[in-house]
């Protein structure tokens, strides 16, 4: 009995250490993700100076006017606008930080209108495994990316009893609710459709977790729970 205990117990610390190294290398990817994006970024904003030096040089202060007013603005509006950064900054884990910047900075782009809300501070419990929470909003926030139309929205609240991430977006191609959850099943197409079910196999390791997806008029909505 005490030599069986001991293999348990080793082969507890090793699901321990795995699950450890795979919320390690996700946080890597979603960080090497976000250098790419931070690199692009800096590359633009030369590019910018460079065309405002020329419009300096060749004093052509109207041609400088319409590019700020149009051109600028155009992009700004896109996927370099890193407005909700400072909400992101409320999220104490730094994996989570991570996957959202990537996720989110993927799906805003100037045709889609994109609203962020995490208002204030929140920490997830040790009940939840982070990298359970980690492969549940990266797979829902890539569904969304590929299914959104036009509007796009996220939101994280919390009080003393539940933390909520909400995740809402309109669509091209209406889901059908009855078969969303059945393996293989997606908008995009034919095998493209594994994801959610793994989402709700994932939730159902846990009494404290649900999830609720469902649609209002032409929006499709998704919410998981934690009920603390």
């Amino acid at each position: 009995a005490y030599i069986f205990s001991i293999l348990i117990h080793n082969k507890y610390r090793v699901m321990l250490k795995e699950n450890e190294y795979k919320s390690l290398l996700l946080y890597t990817q979603s960080i090497e993700e976000l250098s790419k994006d931070i690199r692009k970024q800096q590359h633009d904003y030369n590019n910018f100076v460079l065309a405002v030096r020329g419009y300096v040089e060749q004093s052509d202060y109207y041609g400088l006017k319409n590019f700020f007013l149009c051109d600028f603005k155009k992009y700004n509006c896109g996927g370099t606008d890193s407005s909700y950064n400072s909400q992101i900054r409320n999220i104490s884990d730094s994996g989570l930080r991570g996957i959202l910047a990537v996720k989110l900075s993927s799906i805003s782009k100037p045709n889609i209108e994109v609203e962020i809300d995490i208002a204030s501070e929140f920490t997830i419990p040790e009940s939840i495994s982070k990298i359970d929470i980690y492969r549940i909003m990266g797979i829902l926030l890539d569904n969304a990316a590929e299914a959104v139309k036009d509007r796009f929205s996220f939101a994280i609240t919390h009080n003393d009893s539940e933390i909520s991430f909400k995740i809402t977006n309109d669509f091209i191609q209406k889901p059908n609710m009855k078969i969303l959850f059945a393996s293989g099943y997606s908008t995009k197409g034919r095998s493209r459709g594994l994801g959610l079910p793994n989402v709700r196999e994932i939730i159902k390791k846990y009494e404290n977790m649900e999830i609720n997806t469902y649609l209002h008029e032409y929006i499709f909505v998704q919410e998981v729970i934690i009920k603390l």
